[in-house]
This record gives C-alpha cells, structure tokens and sequence, in this order.
C-alpha cells in the first residue's frame, strides 16, 4: 500500500520575516491530522533559530525531520539551526507516521536578517594633542552597539578601527566659505557575534572647522635709542598676544634676505631713505595653517638731519684773506655711517673734498652772494643728499665820526660820519673794489637827529636807498648834529632787510 503524502506550505509570521504560501497536496489524510511549526529567534544569536513541529493525528505519532534549506537537515520535534547567511530559506518540516503510512510536509520562508545600524553620525574635530591630527567619533543605534568595530577608510588612504579614530593630516586642505573642509569617510562595522561586516555603500562627507589664527598682526617701532635705524617689531593685534583655536604658533620673519624665529624681534636698517619689507608668518605648529604678514620699515634722514653752517673766518688784515669763509657740516652721526662730503662754493672754484664733520675755508676773489651746495654721501643712504644755501660774502661794515667843536657852546655838536669797510677793528680804506655796487643795496635810516648841523647839511637824507660815495674807502659819508642815531644795512639785491644775509651797522 502507497504512503499517503500530504504537503502543505503555509504562511507563517514573525518578526520580518517574509512567507510565500504555496500549497501543495498529493495525499488526503483523515481531517483529524494537523501538522505545523513554529519558530523563534535564539536571544544570543540571531542566525540561530529554534524550531519546534507540532502534529496530531488518529492514526499515530508523528516523527519529525527538517530540511532548513541551506544544505543542512536535522530531526525532532523541537530544534534549532544556525545559518552561516543572512538571507532568506525555505524550511521544509516533515512529519511521519511510518506504521500508517502517512507523510505529511510543511514548508515556509523564513528570512534572517540582516542587523540594523541607524543614526549614524560621524563627527571629526582637530584634537587637542595637535593641531596636525584630526579625532572622529561615530555614533549610532543598533542591538549590538557595544561590540560594533567600525572600520575607517579616508580618500588619502588611511585607515583606522573604532568607534573613536584619529589620523595625522600631512596638509590641510582648503577650506570653504565657512571655515570648514569636507573629509570624506567610508564606514563598515563589523559585528564579531555574528560575524558579520555591515557595509556603508556611500561615504559620509564629514565637516571638519579647520583651526585658525587670531589675533595675528605685525607692528614695528622705531626704538628711539642708538638713531633712528633701529626697529623693534612683534605680532600683537592691539595688544594681544596672538592664538591658534588649536595647537600652539611658530613664527618666521624674513628681513633683507635673512630669516629668523620667534615672536620679537629687533631689526637695524642698512639704509636711510629706503623701503624695508619685513614679513612674518604665524603656522600653527605641525601643519601647513599659516598666515603671513607684512610691514615697511624706514627711516628718512633729509634736510633736518644734514645740515651746514657758514661764517666769516677772522683774518690777518689784508686784502688777499679779507673776503675767506670757513664752512662746517652739521648731522646725525650716531645714524649716518662714514659720511663724505662735496662743497661746491658757488664761484667756479674746483669742488672741496671732506670727509665727517671737518671745516673748510674759502676765499672769495669779490664779495657777492654766493649759492653754496653741500653733497652729503654716507654708507646708509641710498642717495647722496644736497643742502644749498646762499651765502652773503662780504666785509664788515664800520661806522667811523668825528666831530667838529662848537666854540660856542664849547661842545661837539656836529659830527662827520662815514660807513667803511673793515677786518679786526681796524678801517679797510682801499677795499672798495671788493664790492659790486651792483650787486647790493645799502640801506640808511635815522632814528633821531638831522643832517643840518649850525647851518651846514650834507650827507644823506633820512631813509634812503642806494647812496653811494665813489671815493671808494666809504659807501658813503653822512653830517649832523651831535644826536643823529640810526643805522646803515647793506644787503644783496631783491634780500629783505631783515635777512640774515645783510650787514647792519648802526650809529
């Protein structure tokens, strides 16, 4: 007698597992028979299934074999199975009656399950150990949260293992609008109870704020001690100290070729009257993170540093030294290095040659105003500088009366005057010819007194301009009475009788 066979495929529910009915009968059995299974996850192992069959029927006891669809078979009324996969299987129970001849199957679908990991986060930030290394930490929610390796790969091909990881940046890259840099990251997590590595398909881009420098300037003052080329220069912004939001500042200047570290420092300019650039760059330390800086140094040596003085040398009285000048240069000498000087005296004369602070002299053949240049070189300046000035050559002016009795009244009354030349207090009477009257004006004004002395007059009137005597001892004679005061000034033409440049004698 044929066994009876009674295949039945059922839709069973649990968890997320997926059944497919599918009914297949090839045998009848007495309505009494039932047969089914029933199956639940292990606790500690979610590919481990326990299954338990359940069948009655008149005719006897069932035996019970499984076929889990995987290759692997097992008997009993409750087992349990260890898939080596996730995925899905069909489970075939078979439950037999051998005296009565009766078999009868069921089969479902069941799924293992893939574990799920949701909410990841990662986040990366530069650590505190350095600027140089950036740490990340992922975070997310899942069973199995505290076994969880997670494994990291970066674009730049470093990898790492754990929930919180750190690399070494060999550079930064550029950051974005907002200070941020994108680093982008695959993730899979391997979970060893199940022995099995979730994969993130895409990677995760992670924003990273990229440390900065703040507070990072560069101010440089002239020190004020040993002249004017002297600079102290640091990298404070209004008085703070500069930081980095991570990791500690290394700074390199750079100044006329020669680089140097360190937060001050103190340069000495070659030159005057030339522009210096000085640079500075803050990096934060152990990365490429740096800012450069820049100043201009300098220091102006012009007409108010250099300088020369003029006078009338005081000589033996005699016509060829009469009209000698001696000059000196004035200047810094703590800031202009081995200064050298040229005259050019204004007359035609060859160039005078000096060097420092040494004095020359100088004799004119003809009084006159003469335009002194002085060309002043030293090592610190770029270019020489000139100094001009307008030099007056000329002899002192003398006023030398005398006077006429009055028999009446047994006094001097009246006075005869005459405005001459002189050296050393003594009258030059024959150097007349040393002056161009057309070269000066001589000027004559009275305070007090008149030209009309007991009838007689003579001489000047009062404030007048260019009266000259031509005997040539005297630009001119004056007469009066006894209590004439006043003044003569002689002065190169289109000169303003306040100028230095004249020459005043007053009576």
């Amino acid at each position: 007698m044929k066994k009876m066979v009674n295949i039945i495929s059922k839709l069973c529910m649990f968890s997320l597992v997926l059944v497919i009915p599918i009914y297949l009968i090839s045998g009848c059995a007495d309505g009494t028979d039932s047969v089914d299974f029933i199956y639940t996850p292990n606790s500690t192992d979610i590919k481990t299934i326990n299954f338990k069959a359940l069948g009655k029927s008149d005719f006897g006891t069932f035996e019970f074999s499984w076929n889990f669809g995987d290759g692997k078979k097992s008997s009993g009324q409750e087992v349990s199975h260890t898939f080596e996969k996730f995925g899905k299987y069909n489970v075939v129970l078979t439950a037999t009656i051998e005296e009565s001849n009766i078999v009868t199957q069921v089969q479902k679908e069941i799924e293992i399950e893939v574990p799920i990991i949701s909410n990841i986060t990662i986040t990366g930030k530069p650590s505190s150990k350095g600027a140089d290394i950036i740490e990340y930490v992922i975070s997310s929610i899942s069973d199995y949260d505290n076994e969880i390796e997670y494994n990291w790969q970066f674009d730049d091909g470093t990898t790492a293992t754990g929930q919180i990881v750190s690399r070494t940046l060999s550079k930064w890259p550029n950051d974005d609008n907002t200070g941020n840099i994108t680093d982008r990251v695959f993730i899979s997590a391997y979970i060893p109870s199940l022995d099995y590595t979730y994969r993130m398909n895409e990677p995760y881009n992670v924003k990273i704020e990229k440390p900065k420098i703040n507070n990072f300037n560069i101010n440089c003052t002239n020190e004020g001690t040993g002249g004017d080329k002297i600079f102290n220069c640091d990298v404070r912004k209004g008085g703070v100290n500069p930081t980095a939001t991570v990791g500690k500042l290394n700074y390199e200047w750079v100044f006329n070729g020669e680089v140097r570290n360190g937060d001050t420092q103190t340069f000495i300019l070659a030159q005057a009257n030339y522009d210096y650039p000085v640079y500075v760059t803050a990096t934060i330390d152990g990365t490429n993170i740096s800012e450069t800086r820049k100043a201009t140094i300098n220091y102006v040596i012009g007409n108010e540093d250099i300088n020369f003085n003029c006078s009338t040398a005081i000589v033996n009285d005699n016509h060829e030294d009469a009209l000698k000048i001696r000059c000196q240069p004035q200047y810094n000498k703590a800031a202009l290095l081995n200064p050298s000087i040229s005259w050019q005296m204004g007359d035609g004369s060859l160039n005078i040659e000096t060097t420092g602070n040494e004095v020359i002299e100088h004799i004119y053949t003809q009084a006159g105003i003469y335009n002194i240049e002085m060309q002043f070189k030293a090592d610190n300046l770029k270019e020489p500088i000139a100094i001009s000035k307008k030099q007056t050559v000329l002899v002192n002016l003398y006023t030398s009366t005398s006077w006429d009795k009055n028999t009446k009244a047994g006094t001097h009354s009246c006075s005869n005057g005459a405005i001459r030349t002189y050296r050393v207090g003594r009258a030059f009477l024959n150097n007349f010819n040393l002056f161009r009257q057309d070269d000066f004006d001589i000027y004559s004004s009275f305070s007090s007194g008149n030209f009309n002395c007991e009838g007689q007059s003579g001489g000047w009137n009062k404030n007048t301009v260019n009266v000259w005597d031509a005997a040539g001892s005297n630009f001119g004679t004056f007469w009066g009475d006894w209590d004439q005061h006043g003044s003569f000034i002689l002065c190169p033409k289109g000169v303003n009788q306040d100028s230095p440049e004249c020459i005043k004698s007053s009576f």
